[in-house]
């Protein structure tokens, strides 16, 4: 009965061996694959410039080396195109800037003539109260013998229509 045991024994510790052999190796499989798979998908590896590795992937893997360098150009071109985007938007804010300064300058010039022509309208409303004071104090002969009008603005201010008053609001 004992050759039977250790016979047992020797199968049981074959097995065991075996086992752990398939776990080991079932381990490095996957290691490989997850690392191949990483390397595959990284660009830095298709991107490189390293002249022989360059070699060994356009002789062992032609399809994907071409693939990676389309993908290389497309993101140069890009890189060229967000340049000049950026280089219009820039020309853009300038433009922009000068056109609110211009704008601004504008406005304080509009300012500064409506202050002066605030300014003439309060002095030609105190002209307008001064003659209708002499006017009514002054007969129409004599108005007429002092002041002579030349034109149609004098007639209505010395009458004081609506037309003279409403010239400044």
């Amino acid at each position: 009965m004992r050759p039977t045991t250790n016979t047992t024994q020797a199968n049981q510790t074959n097995r065991d061996f075996l086992s752990r052999l398939f776990t080991v190796l079932s381990g490095l499989i996957a290691f490989v694959i997850l690392g191949a798979v990483f390397v595959w998908n990284w660009d830095g590896f298709w991107q490189t410039d390293i002249k022989r590795l360059q070699s060994v992937q356009q002789r062992y893997f032609p399809s994907k080396f071409k693939e990676e360098q389309l993908k290389l150009s497309r993101v140069l071109d890009n890189n060229q195109i967000i340049e000049r985007i950026e280089r219009k938007l820039a020309e853009a804010d300038k433009a922009v800037e000068m056109e609110r300064q211009r704008a601004s300058a504008a406005h304080m010039a509009l300012k500064e003539i409506q202050a002066k022509e605030g300014s003439k309208c309060q002095y030609y409303k105190t002209s307008l109260k001064i003659i209708e004071t002499l006017v009514g104090r002054i007969s129409p002969d004599e108005l007429r013998s002092q002041v002579r009008c030349t034109n149609q603005e004098c007639e209505q201010i010395i009458k004081s229509t609506p037309d003279a008053l409403s010239i400044c609001g």
